[in-house]
């Protein structure tokens, strides 16, 4: 009886194997990212200068990576592995200062094919940083003071249209 059981178990298991459907393949965009404002500690407001805070003008960026999608049915997980750099700018006062950095994106979607070719997913996203760099904001022995995070993790929610080979991918990322 023992026996059966751990047949009926093996075919089960090896049919739940044949309905997977493995997809890769490479990927390639566009985005847009903000490392946040930048407080300037100006005076004080008897003396008639405040602090500031300057914003970032975000600029359009690009990315590149690879993914793999693991298919369920209608069901998937998509791990992917995407590179991106990153450079926007700060409008001070007196010029206009330019802050860059890449990082590597690290997502694990888990979606449902709403149906075809239309697909929604969410999961979380770890980012690694490598350092940023602001134009003109180094001290005198040349280290950048802007202090960040240089690990991100935060959830990803988005929609993913596929015709055939191809496919476009709007994403949001929540912090």
């Amino acid at each position: 009886m023992k026996k059966y059981l751990l047949l009926i178990g093996f075919l089960a298991v090896f049919n739940f194997c044949n309905a997977q459907e493995y997809t890769f393949g490479v990927k390639g965009g566009f985005n847009q990212f903000s490392i946040g404002d930048i407080l300037s500690f100006g005076g004080s407001f008897q003396q008639g200068a405040p602090n500031e805070t300057f914003s970032p003008n975000n600029e359009l960026n690009i990315h590149y990576g690879a993914f793999l999608s693991i298919s369920f049915g209608n069901f998937f997980i998509r791990p992917e592995l995407i590179f991106g750099s990153i450079n926007n700018s700060y409008d001070f006062p007196r010029s206009t200062s330019n802050w860059q950095t890449s990082k590597v994106d690290f997502p694990i979607h888990i979606g449902y094919k709403v149906f075809d070719p239309i697909a929604i997913y969410v999961g979380p996203n770890i980012s690694f940083f490598k350092e940023v760099t602001l134009d003109g904001a180094n001290n005198s022995k040349g280290a950048s003071p802007i202090a960040y995070e240089k690990n991100l993790t935060n959830i990803n929610i988005g929609i993913m249209v596929e015709f055939k080979r191809f496919g476009l991918d709007l994403r949001y990322g929540f912090p």
